[in-house]
């Protein structure tokens, strides 16, 4: 993986020093020497130029250029920037630690999709709380059918006797 590296290093060297050379001609060096009053303008802060013997110490081959896969990837660190008008903060209503995501920076999203699986013990508590109330509300429902219906289901105990059926 390194040398993949090294190999896309050098080549992005070369394709960046090949596309800057001038075809004019320099003094000879004799002319660089102390006391002259003549230096070598200064190459841009992005660009970079290395000599026959540098480019020989580095082993750099040129070729010509050809369309080709390559093998491997190349890992970079790196910070991706979101524009103002895609960029949405969200909130949970309770704490937690974010368990699982199956998303990444930059993805986009739809309305109503999970975005995260948060784990809160007080998720449980609540939902545990919900449950139960829904029960008991469907069991208060139930009894006031019950008690609604007397006559449909024969007399019961908690009823009113109707008026004359406990005389004789």
């Amino acid at each position: 993986m390194k040398t993949t590296f090294y190999k896309l290093a050098v080549l992005a060297l070369l394709l960046g020093g090949a596309g800057c050379s001038s075809k004019e001609t320099t003094a000879p060096e004799a002319a660089d020497a102390p006391g002259s009053d003549s230096e070598r303008p200064a190459a841009p802060a992005d660009q970079v130029t290395l000599s026959a013997d540098e480019q020989q110490l580095a082993r750099v081959r040129t070729g010509a250029l050809t369309r080709r896969v390559l093998g491997g990837g190349l890992k970079v660190n790196g910070v991706l920037d979101v524009s103002p008008d895609q960029l949405v903060s969200i909130s949970a209503p309770l704490g937690g630690i974010v368990e699982r995501t199956a998303l990444l920076q930059g993805m986009r999203v739809r309305k109503g999709q999970a975005l995260a699986t948060i784990r809160n013990p007080e998720f449980i508590q609540l939902q545990q709380s919900y449950l139960e109330t829904q029960s008991q509300l469907t069991f208060a429902r139930a009894e006031l059918e019950r008690q609604r219906e007397p006559g449909a289901r024969g007399s019961s105990a908690g009823q009113k006797p109707a008026a004359g059926a406990g005389r004789v």
